[in-house]
């Protein structure tokens, strides 16, 4: 530390020797005094040193030369303090406002040391504190709320990559109510709305991607999770139950065609049981399995007649049975891919499954 005043203390020499005589005297003896610790003495002739003729700024960036939380104030009108120290061990240099030697109102801090780099805002008693700027070295800039040097209240983030998020913020965290747009990237032109908890979407919110579709509903840890509606960018629309970002559990599935299927998914897919419900008037209700008619179920058709029986991979297959209009028995058999085994029945006066019946695919 001595060496480093004496260090300082030369410099000053140097600086001060141009000047006039008037400053030269008052600044010499405030040295001196200051370098005995006599810091009010100090104090006194560096202050009559200012009133002299022909200071320059240079000098203010040198009058403070001990550490930010033990320094005396030189003058009224120096304004620069280095080596201050923050809430978090951090140094920086200080210029702006001061009081009882300490930052004090609005001023710019510029860090040494760390992931900060520069804060233009409030001080109070040598700490951030109030509204400013914050920046990083990564390039992320943070405007707003400032307490006892941490990040919180509602502000605004802007990180390097573009992404910009405004909101609540507690702890340097995004925490609360909250928007974020992304800019550049894989999520450009994407937008978030709602709740975040400690950095992450979680809560309740409303996700618009870039591509056009639109999710509101439940989220956790960024992932659509929970009771949601996603209204997809080829016009389908599900209502229902999200597990990290995919369809599971219980739903209804609307299609833009006018197609809708009501029940179980799994991994996306129809699976369990379900209703699916045709446009043109046919409905199958039983069982589905990875998006597909499979296993029990029953198709009754618009025309009127229905079919009990068995699926495989949305056909009948196994033993069915086709009752006409009126409820009687048209065919009673085996069936397989569709078809009846037995050369008893004619095979084209068993009704397909229509072109529309064939279940479409959303994302």
């Amino acid at each position: 530390m001595l060496r480093s005043l004496l260090i300082q203390v030369l410099l000053l020499f140097v600086v001060v020797s141009a000047f006039s005589q008037c400053y030269e005297n008052n600044f010499q003896r405030g040295i001196s005094y200051f370098n005995r610790g006599l810091f009010e003495d100090a104090r006194n002739y560096f202050k009559s040193s200012m009133k002299c003729d022909s200071v320059p700024d240079t000098v203010h960036a040198l009058l403070w030369i001990k550490k930010c939380d033990s320094a005396i104030a030189v003058t009224p009108y120096v304004n620069t303090i280095t080596n201050c120290i923050d809430g978090y061990g951090v140094r920086f240099d200080y210029h702006g406002e001061i009081l009882n030697g300490k930052p004090n109102g609005k001023g710019t801090a510029v860090f040494r040391n760390g992931y900060r780099k520069k804060y233009t805002g409030d001080f109070l008693n040598g700490r951030l504190n109030g509204h400013g700027r914050l920046e990083w070295n990564s390039g992320t800039v943070y405007e707003g709320p400032i307490k006892n040097d941490t990040v919180t209240g509602i502000g605004k983030y802007m990180w390097s990559n573009g992404t910009v998020y405004e909101g609540m913020v507690v702890n340097a965290k995004l925490h609360g109510k909250g928007t974020i747009v992304w800019t550049k990237g894989k999520w450009a032109g994407d937008k978030y709305e709602g709740d975040f908890v400690q950095g992450q979407r979680t809560g309740y919110g409303k996700y618009y991607s870039a591509s056009g579709s639109i999710y509101e509903g439940y989220f956790l840890s960024n992932a659509e999770n929970g009771k949601g509606t996603k209204t997809y960018e080829n016009g389908d629309r599900y209502e229902g139950d999200f597990v990290m970002n995919v369809r599971e559990g219980k739903g209804i599935l609307y299609f833009k065609n006018g197609n809708k299927y009501v029940g179980d998914f799994r991994n996306n897919l129809f699976h369990g049981h379900g209703t699916y419900y045709w446009k043109n008037g046919n409905k199958y209700e039983g069982e589905f399995k990875n998006h597909q008619m499979h296993g029990r179920g029953t198709l009754k058709y618009a025309q009127g007649r229905t079919y009990v029986g068995h699926w495989k991979h949305n056909r009948q297959h196994g033993r069915g049975i086709l009752y006409n209009e009126d409820g009687s028995v048209a065919i009673k058999w085996r069936w397989k891919n569709g078809k009846t085994f037995s050369k008893k029945f004619d095979n084209n006066s068993v009704p397909e499954l229509e072109e529309e019946s064939v279940l479409p695919v959303s994302q």
